[in-house]
């Protein structure tokens, strides 16, 4: 009994046939069933885990009772951290060899090719793939059919490969790939039994997940290449990091942070004077003046 007809079943015995909402929701299950879209690449995000993601990493670094002042020393903080994180993973991504557990060249490829993180779940593909085994359904001039069965299991449950010759392209009809852009274990049975490759192709492999994702060309609005001053962004790191420090230690008290901010005035002044860029009044407020750096 299909699941469908097993919800309309439990539906039925609690009562709620007449039930509107219920109702309106069964209306709109295109749109919140995973099985209805998964053939539609979302990164493996609902339309709401954005915000969610976001309040669950900052309530960590604030709450409602910061003041402005606290609040943003404290959403800083929670930025650099993350910045801090993001970089561990790059370093273990690049230094770190990850496990392998299987004397294959296909696995030693993919742990090159993908990310830890994703390398260990195509990894855990490449592992179940051996559990099945495939027969053919019919052949054309175009296509090649499959189902994938499981082995030594007696059951009518089955996956249906479908090879396009002109593009060289293997389906399936769970959809991982066009969900998650990741190669199930049905492809990869495929790959490995059908096809006998030592290295998983590149139309398998979607570079989002993997290493060289970060490593590509950044234009900005004009089209023009962004280039990173590496020496430039090592400075900024060790000022933002030195800074964070004087703040928090500065907001102790009144006079800490009138004196840091006497020193930051005096620092503004000095600096006024120093070649290293042209700095323009752009506003003022009270007795306080503020400039930004225009050039370097």
């Amino acid at each position: 009994m299909s699941s469908t007809q097993d919800g309309l079943q439990i539906v039925k015995k609690s009562g709620l046939s007449d039930n509107k909402w219920l109702e309106s929701i069964y209306r709109i299950r295109s749109s919140w069933i995973p099985a209805h879209v998964n053939h539609c690449f979302s990164a493996r995000m609902s339309s709401s885990q954005r915000a969610e993601s976001q309040h669950s990493f900052f309530k960590n670094y604030v709450s409602q009772s910061n003041s402005l002042v606290e609040f943003m020393v404290q959403f800083k903080r929670g930025l650099f951290h993350q910045c801090h994180h993001e970089l561990e993973e790059d370093h273990f991504n690049i230094e770190e060899k990850a496990k392998t557990v299987m004397s294959l060249e296909i696995e030693d490829h993919m742990a090159k090719v993908y990310t830890r993180k994703f390398f260990y779940e195509v990894q855990q593909q490449l592992i179940e793939n051996f559990k099945y085994k495939l027969e053919l359904i019919r052949e054309n001039e175009t296509h090649c059919m499959y189902k994938a069965v499981r082995k030594n299991i007696d059951t009518c449950k089955y996956r249906v490969l479908t090879y396009e010759k002109n593009s060289d392209f293997v389906s399936c009809s769970c959809r991982k790939w066009e969900s998650e852009g990741l190669p199930c274990r049905h492809v990869l049975s495929y790959v490995i039994k059908i096809q006998d490759i030592d290295k998983l192709p590149i139309q398998y492999i979607l570079k989002r997940w993997t290493k060289e994702a970060r490593q590509s060309l950044v234009l900005d609005s004009d089209g023009a290449e962004i280039k990173d001053n590496k020496a430039l962004l090592a400075r900024k790191t060790k000022l933002l990091q030195h800074a964070t420090n004087v703040v928090d230690k500065a907001i102790v008290s009144d006079e800490a942070s009138q004196l840091l901010m006497d020193s930051l005035d005096a620092f503004l002044e000095n600096f006024k004077s120093l070649n290293v860029g042209k700095w323009t009044e752009c506003s003022s407020f009270g007795d306080q003046d503020y400039y930004y750096l225009s050039c370097f």
